[in-house]
């Protein structure tokens, strides 16, 4: 890979993070906007929604910002913020121009309570259609086809951008989605794989996005470089995989969506 990183287009762009996980967030974005790069930093509770807008997105002192805050559900965080923190995002939505991370989680460790994550995630997606125009990363793990059924159903796919983050549903899945309008977002871990590569081949050009879902977890203490070297990483994969006009069209197409 040493011959191949001169040649990556710049700057680079990560479509799904969680910078507000870091305890340096402010200063990672003031290095983010100083290179010309762009996140999308995706939340997980609508509460921390304005704060984090004021720590390091559109309403910080960093001038211009080129970090996007999501407005967030996890589906993780569902039970815990009950009705009345879906009903804040509800209330929030109509003026969020970014919306993430939301979704549903079939998974062992997380879907005790799928049944209430698929409610509040259909309530959303009838709103997303109310008030469209939105960029959306969406979690869906062993949930691909429900969610796409509830995009669909609710008519949330028509006006607003719907990304699978991190995907990791089957290669029919992949190619319903695909069909279905959705952009797909991949990281150096998924990249890593024969299968995440095949993946990557399968998206077409200004569908696939890269993505790092960096920090993994609250308060860890990475600053520019510790959420920078997993989108360079990416991108190296990416060109590996499908070539520098893949890379470069990711590129431009999260450009775009970021608005920058």
């Amino acid at each position: 890979m040493q011959g191949l990183e001169p040649s990556l287009p710049k700057p680079l762009f990560d479509m799904h993070c969680h910078l507000g996980f870091a305890p340096d967030a402010a200063a990672i974005a003031q290095e983010v906007a100083a290179r010309g790069e762009g996140m999308l930093s995706c939340g997980v509770d609508p509460s921390r929604f304005a704060g984090e807008e004021v720590r390091y997105g559109s309403r910080s002192s960093v001038s211009p910002s080129s970090v996007r805050v999501g407005l967030g559900l996890h589906p993780w965080w569902v039970e815990r913020v009950g009705a009345e923190g879906l009903g804040a995002f509800l209330d929030l939505l109509p003026e969020a121009r970014f919306v993430g991370e939301i979704g549903i989680d079939r998974g062992a460790r997380h879907g005790g309570n799928v049944s209430e994550q698929a409610e509040a995630f259909t309530r959303i997606c009838r709103a997303l259609t109310a008030h469209p125009g939105k960029v959306v990363s969406i979690h869906a793990v062993r949930s691909v086809d429900v969610v796409i059924d509830t995009l669909e159903a609710t008519g949330a796919l028509h006006g607003n951008v719907c990304i699978l983050h991190w995907f990791s549903g089957t290669s029919q899945q992949l190619t319903r989605a695909v069909r279905a309008g959705c952009h797909i977002s991949l990281g150096m871990f998924s990249l890593s794989t024969k299968r995440g590569k095949a993946y990557a081949r399968q998206v077409p050009a200004g569908k696939l996005l890269l993505e790092t879902d960096y920090p993994p977890e609250q308060g860890e203490p990475l600053g520019y470089e510790g959420m920078h070297a997993p989108l360079q990483r990416a991108a190296e994969q990416l060109a590996e995989a499908c070539g520098r006009d893949a890379l470069e069209a990711a590129c431009a197409e999260s450009k775009r969506l970021l608005g920058l």
